[in-house]
């Protein structure tokens, strides 16, 4: 048996070690984690007031743990703003940190002439995690915004705008290709991205000892067809990995993701057209995407 665990303390000239305090198990990810993504939160608030300068800005990012998440955030406000954005639900929503990275790519787009109007205190956040202490850390650093949380992953069920989870998120909570699929069919615009095993369905721990399940993409695609909806998936995201295929996605009605494709086109090559090109380069924003059908991917690229 393994345990995670988070230690404080000292190490002296000899390296003999003093503790101070350990923290074990889900309070040390906890912890840790809830520490990591409220520094993020005050990396973008501060990256708001530094747009004209630039040395600054970069200098703010590089506090940033993912260097994709001022791109993946951009993509979550494009799609509110690409459906009517009264909902939006996020699985794994940890301290809501999206809401701040989102706020900043307001301010980015309208620095680089390509401003959308869009009010993000008119939106109905909701998000599911598994820890009660992200969630009620989610509410008190969000007191302005219209916030719900939830434990149950049975909350997904309900019908919003907009969807986001990350990777990880669904490999510890979906366990069969309809329960993915009923989220699509659940929202008007689903995005994330999900890794699928290209073999059988398998099972494996990644890092934190929870269970994870990857679904085989044939199964999947196989039910997705007795569906009206359908997935897109971005180019230059996708690639295969030993036994699995990693893929940035969008999902919905097909009018809707046509819709969302054409502004997101819209808005990052503004981006890519006006912003300075040291920051487009940081924040991975010098490129636009380009997005296929599913089924095209799996057979152009397999």
């Amino acid at each position: 048996m393994t345990i995670s665990f988070l230690e404080f303390g000292e190490e002296y000239k000899d390296k003999s070690r003093k503790i101070w305090g350990r923290k074990e198990n889900f309070q040390a990810y906890e912890w840790f984690m809830g520490a990591r993504y409220f520094a993020d939160i005050l990396a973008y608030e501060r990256m708001k007031d530094l747009l004209y300068r630039k040395e600054e800005l970069l200098e703010e990012f590089s506090k940033i743990n993912h260097k994709n998440d001022v791109s993946v955030n951009l993509g979550k406000l494009i799609a509110l703003s690409a459906t009517s954005g009264n909902s939006f639900c996020e699985l794994g929503s940890s301290l809501f940190g999206c809401i701040e990275a989102m706020e900043f790519c307001k301010s980015l787009l309208l620095r680089s002439n390509s401003g959308m109007i869009f009010n993000l205190n008119n939106v109905n956040w909701h998000g599911v995690d598994i820890s009660e202490f992200m969630n009620s850390m989610a509410k008190k650093i969000h007191s302005s915004y219209h916030i719900t949380t939830s434990k149950d992953i049975g909350d997904l069920k309900e019908k919003r705008d907009v969807f986001f989870a990350k990777g990880i998120s669904l490999l510890y909570a979906i366990r069969n290709e309809k329960q993915l699929i009923d989220i699509i069919k659940n929202n008007e615009i689903s995005i994330f991205d999900y890794s699928f095993s290209l073999e059988e369905d398998f099972f494996t721990t990644i890092g934190t000892g929870v269970e994870t399940k990857y679904i085989n993409i044939n199964k999947f695609l196989e039910e997705l067809k007795k569906t009206n909806r359908t997935i897109f998936v971005n180019t230059e995201s996708s690639c295969f990995k030993e036994k699995t295929v990693f893929l940035d996605i969008v999902g919905g009605y097909l009018r809707d993701i046509y819709h969302f494709i054409s502004e997101d086109y819209k808005f990052r090559d503004g981006i890519a057209r006006n912003l300075d090109k040291d920051i487009k380069r940081e924040l991975l924003l010098e490129k636009k995407k380009h997005w296929i059908p599913i089924e095209k991917f799996v057979e152009e690229y397999r």
